[in-house]
């Protein structure tokens, strides 16, 4: 168990430093700078020793030296403290701007499958809560360290010269406060976990919330949404408020060390000028020196839990890299030269050992053709597609694109093969214009006008005050279902690609729209190969080949048979 703890520790310790290799630089001057900010509060210390000593001999010559020296030292200090804070915050904007774009590097290379298993909400807990944290874990604790280091040895080093016993003492106390510490410190990490988590089911409901509204009061769900949301946040109350008691618990051992060795050398100081053996110059950097060794450790008590908190959140960011991620791929590998056809042969997929889709499943796509994809809710028309589009990966079986000449089996790379129309509203917040231009950002403006004439959006856009520049809401809040699967049935047709998949594109289109948009899309779109997964025999009407699927099969469908379907 201790061996299994070590190592997982040491596997974070090595992750937080692959972090921070492109920023050697920037911790440099941090250390650099907390260096002299530690070397000047030393200083002072022993400076104000040497005036108040010479002031009371009234040796004013010498008091006046080290006035002015004690005023340099001071806007050394003044100035160093003015410059630390503005290179720190370039620095935790640089290296949060490093984890934020990593973190979605790996995001866009997940495995759609394996991704999809966990809650967007887990997604915004990593961005908005886990990156923070090792942010400022890194730069909090790295960056004073060393210098940490340089003032406790300073501090020591000066009042060793004074007095050995004392300072021997008082860096004793540190140390023991701080192997104490560890009885809390797997405590501490287990609750912060925990918080996590809780954060993160938090957020995903009030995703959710957010995202169904208009179900939660149509079923009038707001009383028990509520009630899950309060459960949620009492959790989180309970866990914040035991990390809270167990962090200020651990940091009574470490304040009573730096109170204790202060009050001892108070008392000692005194004693030591009752009895004529030091002066009050000394006294004062006794005091002051007690101060600088002590200090750090005070700040350690603040620390540590923030160190726990950093190795907690790098832990769930490393679980995080670690989901499995698609296969990556080469530009090279695209040969294929439209028009482009579809073969499936004995495809054997399941999500569970319970829910088989296909089962040696064969089908065969011709090129440049409208094919119909047609059969009962549940029987795997949507997860075809996903197939297509190399976001599920078959258990067997052989699935490739195909043109008069070459043949390429699907995977994540063959993407670029396919323009898609999902179910539903999937257009983004921004213009009509932007939502247009996602699938092809060099399109021209008459290949827009075009795009949108085929799918029968250009009349209403045309209308708008601000037309193609109208800004759309979350989701294309501004429009009707209507108009927006309109938009994107043009966004996908303004693609180069030379396979256009349709999933229920058309559902919330009136029959005489409908027809109009797939006509136009038969006629106009040249070398394209369409499937178009349906429920609809006026769609069904309309392709060259239409497959039911029922039964884990791809069943041929003679054109008799098409209404039959519905």
């Amino acid at each position: 168990m201790h061996h299994r703890r070590y190592s997982n520790n040491k596997k974070v310790y090595s992750w937080l430093c692959n972090q921070i290799k492109g920023y050697k630089l920037d911790i440099f001057k941090l250390i650099c700078l907390n260096i002299v900010i530690s070397f000047s509060t030393v200083s002072i210390a022993l400076i104000t020793k040497q005036i108040i000593d010479n002031a009371l001999n009234k040796n004013i010559n010498a008091a006046i030296k080290f006035a002015i020296l004690f005023g340099i030292v001071e806007m050394v200090h003044v100035i160093s403290s003015y410059i630390y804070p503005i290179l720190r915050t370039k620095f935790r904007e640089k290296l949060t701007n490093h984890l934020q774009g990593n973190f979605m590097h790996q995001f866009y290379h997940l495995d759609w499958l394996s991704s999809s298993r966990h809650h967007t909400g887990e997604y915004h807990t990593y961005l908005s809560n886990d990156i923070p944290k090792v942010v400022n874990g890194i730069v909090d604790i790295i960056t004073t360290i060393f210098a940490f280091i340089f003032q406790l040895l300073l501090a020591f080093m000066a009042l060793f010269y004074f007095d050995p016993l004392l300072a021997i003492f008082a860096c004793f106390i540190g140390p023991t406060s701080v192997i104490f510490s560890k009885l809390w410190r797997q405590k501490l990490k287990l609750i912060a976990h925990m918080i996590q988590n809780t954060e993160s089911r938090f957020l995903s409901l009030i995703n959710e919330t957010l995202e169904n509204n208009i179900i939660i009061k149509a079923f009038q769900l707001e009383k028990p949404n509520s009630c899950s949301i309060s459960e949620l946040q009492n959790d989180r109350f309970h866990q914040h408020v035991e990390h809270t008691k167990i962090t200020a618990f651990g940091n009574i051992a470490l304040n009573l060390g730096y109170r204790g060795s202060f009050f001892i050398a108070f008392i000692w100081g005194a004693f030591r000028i009752s009895q004529g053996l030091t002066t009050y110059g000394t006294f004062a950097a006794f005091l002051q020196l007690i101060g600088n060794i002590q200090d750090p450790i005070e700040i350690l008590s603040q620390t540590l839990p923030k160190v726990i908190n950093t190795f907690s959140s790098a832990e769930r960011l490393i679980y995080y890299e670690n989901l499995p991620k698609e296969i990556p791929y080469l530009t090279s590998d695209f040969f294929l030269h439209a028009p482009i056809g579809v073969k499936i042969d004995g495809l054997h997929f399941k999500y569970t050992e319970e829910l088989t889709i296909f089962n040696n499943a064969t089908l065969y796509i011709k090129p440049g053709i409208m094919t119909g994809i047609a059969g009962a809710s549940g029987q795997g028309k949507t997860t075809l597609l996903y197939i297509l589009l190399g976001l599920i990966t078959p258990h067997l079986g052989q699935v490739e694109l195909f043109d008069p000449e070459n043949m390429q089996t699907i995977y994540s790379g063959t993407r670029q093969y396919f323009s898609y129309v999902p179910q539903g509203n999937t257009l983004f917040s921004g213009s009509i214009y932007e939502n247009l231009c996602i699938s092809n950002p060099h399109a021209t403006i008459e290949e827009i006008y075009n795009a949108l004439k085929i799918a029968c959006a250009y009349d209403f856009i045309s209308q708008l005050e601000q037309g193609m520049h109208t800004l759309l809401g979350e989701r294309g809040a501004g429009l009707s279902i209507g108009q927006a699967q309109r938009l994107c049935i043009a966004r996908a047709l303004l693609s180069e690609a030379p396979l256009l998949l349709l999933d229920e594109a058309t559902s919330a289109l009136d029959q005489i729209t409908e027809r109009t948009v797939l006509t136009n899309i038969k006629k106009h779109i040249k070398n394209k190969t369409c499937i178009a997964i349906t429920h609809r025999d006026s769609v069904l009407s309309l392709c060259e080949q239409v497959f039911e699927l029922k039964d884990y099969q791809f069943h041929p469908v003679t054109p008799r048979k098409k209404l039959l379907l519905i």
